[in-house]
């Protein structure tokens, strides 16, 4: 028996409601640090500074330390997930003034992300999620959606400074031998952004070249010249379920080699 249109239009939404996190936690870092810090030791008003006691003010109001300076029932697996991480989850973007930065520690229960958007500033956007909801939540910080033109042809290679001073400068031409894919890609506004995950060395580097696609940036195998020889990177074309996937996979990636390698100590102390 199959439901409805209505029945499934309303578990749909139900679904999206359980999984949205909840209006953010705005805490500076030190405040972020004091989240953490209090699933070690209890959280003394008299012993911080104002603006700790400030912070600690806004923890205790969104009911993440209770009175004891302890964190409370329901935020203690949050707190865990920073102190002690299954997987820490990384991303930035490359902006005019420096980097806009976004964090997450996943935990068993819960996972925490920190969104910092502005390079000089100190202000945190923190959400407590499960853990399953971190790298989506990635993905859209990044701004990842379909794109009008998907990149076509296949991969280019071209000198790692010139694009790094293509990055820097939109005036700055094209190598003369590019293929068309390579002009398209010059021609368009670019932005570059990588994710890691720990541990395990996971993750990638993308230039998001707006109506051109995605290309996943990688070194260029050298091809042998000797000394002297210019650094190369690769471009290659990616559709945005692509990139999706590759997010997700990263994390996922991650816990598995956490887990394997965790087995391993455990079978030598054994």
């Amino acid at each position: 028996m199959t439901a409805g249109p209505g029945r499934v239009q309303h578990a749909l939404r139900a679904m999206r409601a359980g999984l949205s996190p909840e209006p953010a936690l705005r805490l500076s870092t030190g405040g972020l640090l004091l989240m953490a810090t209090a699933g070690k030791d209890p959280l003394r008003a008299d012993d911080l500074t104002g603006a700790a006691r400030a912070q600690l003010h806004i923890l205790r109001d969104r009911g993440i330390i209770g009175n004891a300076g302890t964190p409370t029932e329901a935020a203690a697996p949050a707190v865990r997930a920073m102190a002690a991480p299954n997987v820490r989850l990384t991303a930035d973007i490359g902006v005019a003034t420096g980097r806009a930065t976004w964090s997450a520690w996943l935990g068993a229960e819960r996972a925490v992300v920190a969104v910092r958007t502005d390079p000089a500033g100190d202000d945190l956007a923190v959400f407590i999620v499960p853990p399953g909801w971190a790298p989506v939540m990635a993905v859209r910080w990044l701004g990842v959606g379909p794109r009008p033109q998907p990149p076509a042809g296949g991969a280019v290679a071209l000198p790692a400074d010139l694009l790094r001073q293509r990055l820097a400068e939109r005036a700055t031409p094209p190598p003369p031998e590019a293929a068309r894919e390579l002009r398209t890609l010059w021609s368009s506004p670019l932005r570059l952004w990588g994710v890691r995950a720990e541990p395990g060395h996971f993750g990638m580097l993308i230039l998001d070249a707006g109506r051109a696609g995605y290309w996943q940036l990688t070194d260029a195998p050298a091809d042998g010249s000797g000394a002297g020889e210019q650094e190369r990177v690769t471009l290659t074309p990616l559709t945005a379920r692509d990139v999706w996937r590759r997010v997700v996979h990263s994390a996922v990636s991650a816990d598995v080699y956490r887990r394997k390698h965790a087995g391993a100590a455990s079978g030598r102390r054994g």
